[in-house]
């Protein structure tokens, strides 16, 4: 089955040691060369000294050209500042992370470069060697429907041409004066066609894209968790116009993709929302996104709810779409696409494939032909069928899809998916029984559950930004392995009963992924005290991989905060570690001030410390 799926409407009536590094053996094969820039699609720029945008390159590579800091001497890393801005009264969990823009740009408060910071309600500019605020932006402070403050998911701030695009708490997209932090313009992301706009989760990202002219930003309304209609949103960057907006749902016109979802009155609150920012191939003239999950996730009308869970590639200046692969056909596991799209030119087979890889709540990476969809031979995604644990009732009540796209080799390698009875059991110490006493059940991913069992699997990726290293062509990404069990309320009754064990046994791990071969080159598992892994990666040319693993709550008994990891990039030996006062959910960069290499993280202060945001900046 190709990138553009059978739509035709249908009825489905039947259906361990922690910090431990595995080192795997796999085929060598010379990546593009870096120098020559030719890893990345024509017409974008790899990253230099700063860090511009959500992630530093238009490719989404995460990848810094800087060699300060090596292998050799990353142990001397060590804090240079950290500061707090949000506030004693602010107690929510942290997930923002600044951008630094270098003199080579106009209209910065510092020439040598300024950092940026989303904090809760506003945005900051700071000095990047000190963290002293240059100029504060207080935005809207309360949800603008619900008169409550909202809270910030993977909020991802972006500069160009002199401004700063970010949003805001009441979920409008604000321009700002990059020098002085005053606003040029704003525009509601969520004031056109969502319904109720108060189903929204809060702010998300902005990305901006130089066309030659006054500059594109890309923004959309997120949270698919509430019947809202989730678009795609491109605006005139010098003057807030909005230039195109993809809806992803389908409309009537738009057949036979609206017999997917059994009517037009589902598709039009279908939820589906956008949590991350694209990326995007000049020469192809497309920008990729991840989509979010359908709503309501149990009940809907039978069909695949495209295009929902999926990747898809629009045109960047039009907004049409040219592809789609659904990854999850009638998703109700909420296992939708937010880990943001990476673009690479690779070598396989002596020839040059140009790839975009994207990771799901599936836990699996994803690797397609980003000019048109298709799919890679040396990256297989068989559609495979969904176990059938009990005769067809389970997939009868559940209108659920009878197969779903499973990707194999090194990318279906990042964590666990059909537990075993002992891995099941370290969850969940009741087993064999749940603790309302019903018989728990070991299997894959989406067994369409009954109501006389839960079955039991484990799920991965969530927000966790991946990188491409160009210089030794792996793609490393963290992850999560988290055991669940699903069970109906009744014979007759699809909501379903969801239960979460305990975070133990193998939970997370860094894995890096030869994207010639589709095997793992090596691999760090986490377990309990580490906490699964939630952090973006960064990589850089000296051979460094920078990430975090989540970690506990401060006061957790016998538990301790997030750890920020260094890695040899080549072999995943862990050289350096940094263990922070509590869990780590955001994603570092790393920047060069005036002849100095920084690496920059937020992670959380403990509760009630009046420090719960902590910018921390770490140097030799």
């Amino acid at each position: 089955m190709g990138p553009k799926r059978n739509l035709l409407f249908a009825i489905v009536a039947a259906g361990l040691l922690a910090g431990a590094t595995l080192t795997l053996a796999s085929a060598a094969t010379s990546p593009i060369s870096e120098a020559a820039g030719n890893w990345q699609p024509s017409g974008t720029v790899p990253c230099g000294t700063d860090w511009p945008n959500p992630a530093c390159d238009l490719a989404g590579s995460r990848h810094s050209p800087l060699t300060q800091i090596t292998p050799a001497n990353v142990n001397g890393l060590k804090v240079a500042w950290q500061q707090s801005y949000n506030g004693p009264s602010w107690n929510g969990n942290t997930e923002s992370q600044p951008i630094v823009v270098s003199g080579a740009h106009k209209n910065l408060p510092l020439d040598s470069g300024t950092m940026f910071l989303d904090i809760q309600g506003g945005l900051l500019a700071l000095d990047p060697q000190t963290g002293k605020i240059l100029w504060r932006f207080t935005g809207p402070q309360v949800d603008n429907l619900t008169g409550v403050p909202a809270p910030s998911f993977r909020v991802r701030v972006a500069y160009g041409n002199g401004m700063l695009f970010d949003v805001q708490l009441d979920r409008s997209l604000v321009a700002l004066d990059a020098k002085t932090g005053n606003v040029i313009w704003t525009n509601q992301l969520s004031s056109v066609g969502t319904f109720p706009d108060s189903h929204q989760n809060g702010p998300g990202f902005a990305m901006f894209y130089n066309d030659g002219k006054d500059g594109i930003v890309i923004s959309a309304n997120n949270s698919g968790d509430g019947p809202l209609r989730g678009h795609e949103d491109a605006f005139d960057a010098k003057t807030g116009k909005l230039l195109w907006r993809f809806w992803n749902t389908p409309d009537p016109t738009q057949f036979p993709a609206i017999l997917s979802w059994g009517g037009a009155a589902n598709a039009a609150y279908g939820g589906v929302a956008i949590w991350s920012p694209p990326a995007f191939d000049p020469k192809l003239g497309l920008m990729y996104i991840g989509t979010g999950n359908a709503y309501p996730e149990t009940g809907r009308a039978p069909g695949e709810s495209l295009w929902s869970d999926s990747i898809v590639a629009l045109g960047i200046k039009t907004g049409v779409m040219k592809w789609y692969f659904q990854v999850a056909h009638h998703d109700e596991y909420d296992y939708d696409c937010p880990t943001p799209a990476v673009l690479m030119n690779t070598l396989i087979a002596g020839k040059v494939a140009k790839l975009v890889a994207f990771g799901c709540k599936t836990g699996y990476v994803y690797v397609l032909n980003r000019a048109n969809g298709a799919k890679v031979p040396t990256f297989p995604i068989p559609e495979v069928p969904v176990p059938d644990l009990n005769g067809g009732k389970g997939a009868a009540l559940n209108t659920a899809w009878p197969t779903q796209p499973i990707p194999t080799g090194g990318v279906a390698q990042l964590g666990i998916h059909c537990p075993t009875a002992a891995e099941v059991a370290i969850a969940f110490p009741s087993y064999p029984v749940a603790p309302n006493g019903t018989q728990m059940v070991p299997t894959c991913p989406f067994a369409s559950p009954s109501n006389t069992q839960y079955y039991m699997w484990a799920d991965g990726t969530d927000y966790q930004e991946m990188s491409y290293d160009p210089t030794t062509n792996y793609l490393i990404i963290t992850s999560r392995s988290r055991i669940r069990g699903y069970e109906n309320l009744s014979p007759t009754d699809y909501h379903q009963s969801v239960i979460s064990g305990l975070q133990e046994g193998w939970i997370g791990s860094t894995s890096a992924i030869n994207m010639s071969t589709n095997t793992l080159a090596w691999q760090d598992k986490y377990t309990g005290p580490d906490g699964v892994g939630y952090s973006g990666v960064v990589t850089t040319a000296s051979g460094l991989t920078f990430t975090g693993s989540q970690g506990y709550a401060a006061g957790t008994p016998g538990r301790h905060g997030g750890t920020f990891h260094a890695y040899d990039s080549k072999t995943g030996k862990n050289l350096w570690s940094w263990i922070a006062p509590d869990v780590i959910y955001s994603s570092p960069i790393t920047y060069m001030v005036k002849g100095k290499q920084y690496v920059a993280l937020m992670v959380n202060g403990p509760i009630n410390s009046g420090q719960r945001d902590l910018m921390t900046v770490f140097s030799l």
